[in-house]
């Protein structure tokens, strides 16, 4: 298709293409995470690339409070990382810029895991196209060298992730 071999499609299809693979190619497991300049729950500036460091893992999660699948994950996402007693910090990111809401969530809920709350109140990120935020909950996880080495993870699936990192750096 994209060598222009495919002559059943025209440049318009071609181009369309070649966009949605450029953006995929952003967020593969291997490919460096990209990083965002947003704002924390106290709207101080944070950099995603000045995260990845501190831990041995990030946990990167995009949701909304007004996702009913985000509001059951969220929630067990927190208990499966305390339970775990692993290096991972979760950063939790308004995905469709509900402000008010989401700042209302993260308030009224005690979060027991390590998180970090980011959302963008200017809309100046490219995390939506970066990440493939299209529906939420969606979730990465990042190491400390700022590396994508799962995604697309739940509660159910996370501790095996881990272990299995964990087996191969022995």
């Amino acid at each position: 298709y994209l060598n222009g071999k495919a002559d059943w499609i025209n440049d318009s299809t071609r181009k369309s293409y070649m966009k949605k693979i450029s953006m995929l190619s952003k967020n593969v497991i291997g490919a460096k995470a990209s990083d965002f300049l947003v704002k924390n729950d106290k709207e101080q500036p944070v950099a995603l690339k000045n995260i990845f460091p501190t831990h041995a893992y990030t946990l990167l999660i995009f949701w909304s409070p007004s996702c009913n699948h985000c509001m059951d994950e969220i929630p067990r996402l927190d208990s499966a990382i305390v339970s775990m007693n692993k290096d991972v910090v979760i950063v939790g990111v308004d995905a469709y810029g509900e402000g008010p809401e989401w700042k209302k969530y993260i308030t009224e809920h005690a979060f027991k895991a390590n998180w970090i709350h980011l959302h963008d109140p200017e809309k100046k990120a490219s995390y939506k196209s970066d990440y493939s935020v299209y529906t939420t909950p969606v979730i990465y996880l990042i190491d400390r060298k700022g590396v994508i080495v799962g995604k697309r993870l739940t509660h159910e699936n996370l501790k095996e992730t881990l272990d299995d990192l964990a087996s191969k750096h022995k």
